[in-house]
């Protein structure tokens, strides 16, 4: 039977109408099933667990900075043998247990904190600071209090100003002074340990010539510094007399035929004027000796004699970690007023 359409213009218009509302009925249909498909699955969880750190006055969490670096201090309910973090393109990744952190906010600060967030999922704990740079950020943890991780975030691309190397006296098969188990390697690197992060987060570049117990040739010691090619060395040591009478604080330095004798006496005074600040260390003064690691270094350099351990009351300082720490302290303290004399005088 063939059937007749009386108009035709607009059973044609009827038609496509039709077909266009199927058309967009499948595109709608399809986008929506597109977007599901896509999205990935774990967006609106991201989203909802990344959250920023508000502040509290009982945070456990601290936050500081200077000119060039933000120290974000951690403090977790356990000592900590290590560290557990990523060093991501765009964020540090501090990885903890959820019950690990007493109070999870930024302790005493009124201003919002934009750059750093936490995430938890099932046990776990994790504590994202947001990075400026890729490289010269360091994570840590504190080397007199191992329940505190550090995290340094750099504020410039190159945040250094000078270099300086500290070596820590002694080490392996030499125990240096020592009164029973009281070894000055030990003290030597507890002191260049707490001075090297102290020098660090001040924007100095820090060379250690040794990390751990072990012991150096003196000409290695030298050439590590002159490789660095550092602005200043740094030689810590612990003195030692058969007569316990002795006690207290010395600087030593030396010139060869009155090379950098200038500044090398300067240097000597500026952090022997900085080492007896606190703890009410006696004041044996500077002193100019022929010791190899003065005599082969090219720069500054200063050999520091940090108390007797043959005294009983300076011995019982430095089995005392305030009384370490405040040394190195005072060591990055003579170290910038060293320099910036010398910058005022340029």
């Amino acid at each position: 039977m063939k059937v007749r359409v009386a108009n035709k213009k607009l059973f044609t218009f009827w038609c496509c109408v039709f077909i266009l509302i199927i058309i967009n009925i499948f595109l709608s249909i399809s986008k929506h099933v597109i977007g599901i498909k896509d999205k990935p699955a774990n967006t609106l969880s991201t989203l909802s667990n990344n959250i920023v750190l508000t502040s509290d006055k009982n945070g456990s969490i601290t936050l500081e900075e200077n000119n060039y670096f933000k120290k974000i201090t951690i403090n977790t309910k356990n000592y900590n043998d290590t560290v557990d973090f990523e060093d991501l393109r765009d964020f540090i990744e501090i990885n903890l247990k959820k019950d690990d952190i007493l109070k999870l906010n930024l302790r005493g600060s009124d201003k919002e904190v934009k750059d750093i967030f936490y995430e938890k999922y099932d046990d776990n704990l994790k504590i994202k600071v947001k990075k400026n740079f890729n490289k010269n950020n360091f994570v840590y943890l504190d080397k007199s209090n191992s329940k505190k991780i550090i995290v340094l975030i750099s504020k410039k691309e190159n945040p250094y100003k000078n270099t300086i190397v500290l070596d820590a006296g002694h080490g392996g098969d030499d125990i240096g002074a020592n009164v029973g188990s009281i070894y000055e390697k030990d003290i030597t690197l507890k002191i260049t340990d707490y001075a090297a992060d102290e020098l660090r987060y001040r924007g100095y570049k820090v060379v250690k010539t040794r990390e751990d117990d072990r012991l150096l040739e003196l000409s290695e010691i030298g050439k590590i510094a002159n490789a660095a090619l550092a602005d200043l060395f740094i030689s810590v040591h612990i003195n030692f007399n058969e007569d316990s009478v002795y006690k207290g604080v010395s600087t030593y330095y030396y010139d060869i035929d009155g090379y950098q004798k200038e500044e090398r006496i300067k240097l000597a005074e500026t952090m022997q004027s900085e080492l007896i600040k606190d703890d009410n260390w006696e004041d044996r003064g500077i002193i100019k000796e022929n010791f190899q690691v003065l005599r082969e270094t090219k720069m500054p350099s200063v050999l520091l004699e940090c108390g007797f351990l043959s005294n009983q009351e300076d011995r019982r300082k430095l089995t005392d970690e305030s009384v370490l720490k405040n040394f190195a302290k005072n060591i990055a303290n003579g170290i910038d007023k060293y320099l910036e004399s010398n910058k005022a005088k340029e």
